[in-house]
């Protein structure tokens, strides 16, 4: 649990200011390890992830938006258009830190941790998409297009660095197919 939540509702429950609370957690929490940052850090990212866009090629280029790899096997445009990520369910549990650099203050590395991803994305009636996990709510954009549902097996993956007494710099790499063992399928 992050020093601010725990600031904040500490602030709630006691009817003090914020900066009192915070300032009596960070004088009897003790150290806070590597991974406990990097999870509240996770847990944050993955919030704003809902709702993100999702980036697909068109030519040369990319189109701006959350990057998923190729493997995973996302419908594109023409035939699909307005991807996002809608619904996040990640196994905080998974999170692997694995650093690459070690410097005296400062450390890099790769952050991954696995989740189940839907996706909605608005489809042209005229060219559907073949896909397992396709759900066809019952809501047409109009006459022409009708919005539908993905669902995905992901690694996502984080290029991290760490600073002494710095909070984590995150910044999303890509979200990666994920292996899935029979037992752990949905």
């Amino acid at each position: 649990m992050s020093r601010n939540y725990l600031a904040k509702t500490l602030a709630r429950e006691q009817g003090i200011p914020y900066a009192e609370a915070l300032r009596r957690v960070r004088s009897t929490a003790g150290p806070v390890s590597v991974e406990q940052r990097l999870l509240a850090e996770v847990k944050r990212d993955c919030w704003e992830l809902a709702g993100a866009r999702v980036a697909y090629r068109i030519g040369g280029g990319v189109v701006a938006g959350v990057h998923f790899a190729d493997e995973l096997r996302l419908p594109a445009p023409p035939r699909i258009e307005q991807m996002k990520v809608h619904v996040l369910d990640t196994d905080y549990a998974t999170l692997r830190w694995s650093p690459i650099e070690v410097l005296q203050y400062v450390q890099t590395g790769y952050l991954t941790v696995e989740s189940w991803i839907g996706f909605r994305c608005v489809m042209k009636v005229s060219a559907p998409i073949e896909d397992p996990t396709l759900d066809f709510p019952d809501e047409y954009v109009d006459e022409n297009h009708v919005l539908v549902s993905l669902e995905r097996d992901v690694l996502l993956r984080w290029h991290v660095v760490l600073a002494n007494g710095v909070e984590p710099d995150l910044i999303f790499g890509q979200g990666e197919a994920r292996a899935v063992s029979p037992v752990t399928q949905r």
